[in-house]
């Protein structure tokens, strides 16, 4: 036992019922939907990802980055912040969705985050507007540092 005299956070109970929005996301790895849980302030306070196919390393990833995400919401993190970290993460190729870049499975969560009425501070970032060239020079070079890394 160490005489650590840190205080930590305790995560607060969590109500019996919250309504939630869901939103559909296509990704470059596939859909993935985002569930959102709002208090009766209508503020996030839980994230769920699930992804379209069921199962594997990317379906645990998206429980256990949801998971990490509503022990922020619940503890009173900024939704704000949360968005800043997940903005600009980014898988091979992404997406566009009615005109929006889906960067990531991260990517999409902040996407979600922005379109709930108390969280509207960031929109602009997360919609950062890049052509589909720039996209595609993007997505070449990631696929070139790919290759670099598998010759090694």
């Amino acid at each position: 036992m160490t005489d650590d005299k840190r205080a930590y956070m305790i995560l607060p109970e969590r109500p019996p019922v919250y309504d939630a929005k869901v939103f559909d996301f296509n990704t470059a790895c596939g859909s993935v939907f985002v569930t959102v849980s709002l208090d009766e302030a209508g503020c996030p306070r839980e994230v769920f990802l699930t992804k379209g196919t069921s199962g594997g390393c990317t379906q645990s990833f998206a429980e256990a980055l949801g998971k990490m995400i509503s022990i922020g919401l619940r503890c009173n993190v900024d939704p704000k912040v949360i968005v800043k970290m997940l903005t600009g993460i980014y898988c091979t190729g992404g997406s566009w969705q009615n005109g929006k870049r889906i960067t990531s499975c991260a990517g999409a969560v902040a996407l979600a985050l922005t379109q709930l009425p108390a969280v509207p501070m960031l929109k602009q970032r997360v919609e950062q507007e890049l052509t589909e060239d720039e996209v595609k020079e993007r997505v070449r070079q990631l696929k070139i540092e790919r290759d670099k890394i598998g010759k090694r």
